[in-house]
């Protein structure tokens, strides 16, 4: 990897150049045996080459960041990190400054920079061909990726589903009839219908805020009476115009099943939504947890029933109803609470059209443009060429193709289970790696157990922790720190974070690549409390020097959280060495814009890092067929995105994980349906099986495929050879056969 940065840098220093520009349209340039192609050509200045470096870099599989107040763009790949300034003949390679005979500058919109030859102790070959005008990079026996971990996995192989992207698993929305039918006898009403009348317990937070609400009678209906609330302005927030009961939910204990169920109808929608919307809560009184924070919303001049079926927390006994969405008139009625005790398990919510989120449907048009950059940027076209014992190409054989695992990073916390293999190619480990439960030999018990399985990637959570326990009392980080921090000790605590770091890297540095270095920054901050902001970027300093190669990252939970983007901008201010971004994605209400997702990972991939989810869950809820739906599109969703190279869920059996409901499997061992999800996407959708193509007068043969690792077979004259090979992103992908 580290010879693929070099020749970039490279690249930027190849030829020395003058002033005079000229147009260089017959310059070829060809980066791992393939020919590309530009927006801009490569111009000659003074006789000099000159071609952009964006696609230059992108073609080695970089990731590219600008800076238009600096002028300044960076460059990132498996650990190195390039830095050029338009104008300016120094670059900075991981901290190394280089001198460049030609400065980087902006011909026609685009960053262009010149190239020279690479020495060979650069590691790669870098050519310029005077007589075709042709610039050359690496060579192809380097263009094929090593298979890192030859074990196969049992891998799913069976599905109610085509391989067809589209055709997807959705549900059929069960009507509230067969909803009502189903819902058991036994429960207590905790919340009836009288209890939403009193017009007194509208809160209005903004004395000025023009707000109405009024107790109605409405006909044709078995309740006879209604709330009507018209909000006639927009609200500075949403909590600025709400409904708390007066009535409290007494005696709620952790896991009682509840179902919320009341009526609405839209008379004056909220104009931006062409919809009336509310949204209703049951938290607790001091510490504001919620049991339930859902919006609900209706086009509908018609009562529209709304059931929702939810997990009880303990504490969490106050009831609200937000409606401060914009001007609106909207009623609600018959609103009751029933509580069906422990052990109960309900029917899956009935689909309510627009009370469900419309970025679910089967019709929804984002899905769609996400399959569609799937399809570009999940595969690549592999080559085959076949020839014979004496080298010549062989015409008409026969070629297939067969996946056997993914490039890309499928995975979940270890857990020693007869499952785990078929399911995951990834693994972390979920306590035993963080400072205070360190235990190394448990950890590598896992590695090397997941290894016998055949799994291909291993991450490290975490080194740091700024924070001294747990919400439990768990210790995150030896005490030994807090002395420091307390005696603002600066050089005792450097001297335990690297002692920590000179232990721990080295010692996994056989499996682990990717290495949280620093956990959840926004709510937790001892050691930058005491040292400073600045501290951060002599911990990843430090890192870098443990594990060279390693990818490193800061892995963060409250990535909406108002203090998260400027934290990144100023992570990059000051040159923090981070490589990658780690999103936790603990979507447990399943309530988290796919839109809104999807734009924080361009961004953060437009800043240069590179992106994993690490830690999806999606359990505090009871309904598996929202969660399934939810989790379909999250993955869906996020694997469209370029930036992304890793998908870790947080435990996926019920009891054995932190929320209430797991993603896979029941108590007792009984599949959900998040796991058809999973496994029709993973093995199904995003795999590729029985592909096949005939080579041409060239001995070649081509099959578009996703990456990841194959079995190839050839066939010709009776004649059957089967070879093992890693197609990866950023190779030439080009594997050479001979048929004896």
């Amino acid at each position: 990897m580290k010879k693929v940065l070099a020749i970039m840098l490279s690249l930027c220093m190849m030829f020395t150049s003058f002033t005079v520009v000229n147009a260089a349209d017959d310059i070829k340039v060809i980066v791992k045996d393939q020919p590309k192609t530009f927006d801009q050509m490569p111009v000659i200045i003074d006789g000099r080459t000159l071609v952009p470096m964006r696609g230059i870099f992108e073609a080695l599989g970089a990731t590219i960041a600008w800076d238009d107040a600096t002028k300044t763009v960076t460059a990132k790949k498996s650990g190195e990190t390039i830095i050029l300034k338009i104008g300016d003949n120094n670059a900075t390679v991981s901290g190394e400054t280089k001198t460049l005979d030609v400065a980087p500058q902006i011909i026609n919109g685009r960053t262009m920079v010149p190239v020279r030859f690479v020495s060979e102790a650069l590691g790669e070959e870098v050519g310029w061909n005077g007589d075709t005008r042709t610039v050359t990079v690496g060579k192809g026996k380097l263009h094929l990726a090593e298979i890192i971990n030859p074990i196969r996995r049992p891998v799913p192989t069976e599905f109610t589903k085509s391989n067809n992207p589209e055709d997807l698993i959705f549900y059929p929305a069960t009507t509230n009839e067969e909803f009502s039918a189903a819902i058991p006898d036994k429960y207590d009403e905790v919340i009836i219908p009288e209890d939403l009348l009193n017009i007194d317990q509208l809160k209005i937070q903004d004395p000025e805020l023009d707000i109405k609400a009024s107790i109605e009678g409405v006909d044709g209906t078995d309740f006879g009476r209604a709330l009507r609330v018209e909000v006639k302005e927009t609200p500075k927030k949403e909590t600025d115009a709400i409904l708390r009961f007066d009535k409290l939910i007494k005696g709620m204990k952790k896991g009682d099943v509840f179902l919320i169920t009341f009526q609405m109808r839209c008379v004056e929608p909220v104009k931006e939504l062409g919809e009336a919307k509310v949204k209703v809560q049951v938290e607790h009184p001091e510490t504001y947890e919620k049991a339930l924070f859902e919006q609900f919303t209706t086009a509908d001049s018609n009562w529209t029933t709304i059931y929702l079926v939810f997990t009880g927390i303990e504490g969490c006994e106050k009831v609200g109803i937000r409606f401060g969405y914009g001007p609106q008139i909207v009623e609600v009625g018959n609103f009751s609470i029933k509580n069906f005790g422990q052990g109960v398990t309900l029917p899956s919510t009935p689909v309510q059209g627009h009370e469900k989120n419309p970025e679910l449907r089967p019709e929804a048009e984002w899905r769609k443009e996400a399959l569609d950059r799937i399809e570009k940027i999940r595969k690549g076209d592999f080559n085959v060429i076949v020839k014979d014992k004496d080298g010549n190409v062989i015409k008409d054989a026969e070629v297939e193709l067969d996946m056997f695992d993914h490039e890309f990073e499928w995975g979940s916390i270890f857990r020693n289970d007869s499952d785990f293999a078929g399911l995951f190619n990834a693994t972390v480990p979920e306590h035993d790696m963080k400072w205070g439960p360190y235990n190394p030999k448990l950890v590598m018990s896992y590695f090397d157990k997941a290894w016998s399985w055949g799994v291909r990637y291993y991450r490290g959570h975490s080194i740091i922790f700024e924070k001294l326990k747990s919400g439990k009392g768990t210790e995150l980080i030896p005490p030994v720190c807090g002395v420091a921090v307390e005696n603002k000790d600066k050089a005792m605590l450097d001297k335990l974070i690297r002692d920590h770091m000179a232990d721990i890297m080295p010692r996994f540095d056989k499996y682990v690549v990717d290495w949280d270095v620093e956990n959840e920054m926004n709510y937790n901050s001892l050691f930058r409390d005491a040292f400073g902001e600045e501290y951060v970027k002599e911990i990843y300093d430090w890192a870098r020097e443990y594990d060279p190669d390693g990818m490193l990252y800061y892995n963060e939970t409250s990535v909406f959280h108002e203090s998260f983007r400027p934290r990144i901008e100023n992570l990059i201010k000051m040159g923090a060495d981070i490589d990658g971004i780690g999103i936790q994605s603990h979507v447990d209400m399943a309530d988290v814009s796919l839109k809104d997702l999807r734009e924080l990972y361009e961004w953060l991939g437009e800043k240069g890092f590179r992106v994993k989810i690490t830690e999806f869950s999606c359990g505090k809820f009871p309904d598996e067929i929202l969660r399934a739906s939810y989790m379909r599109d999250f993955m869906i969703n996020m694997f469209s995105v370029e930036a992304i190279d890793g998908f870790y869920m947080w435990g996926y059996r019920d009891g054995d994980v932190y929320a209430t409901y797991s993603l896979f499997y029941d108590r007792e061992g009984n599949r959900k349906p998040c796991l058809d999800q999973w496994e029709d996407l993973v093995y199904n959708k995003w795999w590729t099986k029985d592909a096949k193509a005939t080579t041409d007068a060239e001995g070649k043969a081509t099959v578009r495929g996703f990456y990841g690792d194959y079995d190839v077979t050839v066939t010709h004259n009776g004649i059957t050879k089967t070879v093992e090979t890693a197609f990866h992103k950023g190779y030439n992908n080009t594997l050479e056969i001979v048929l004896e």
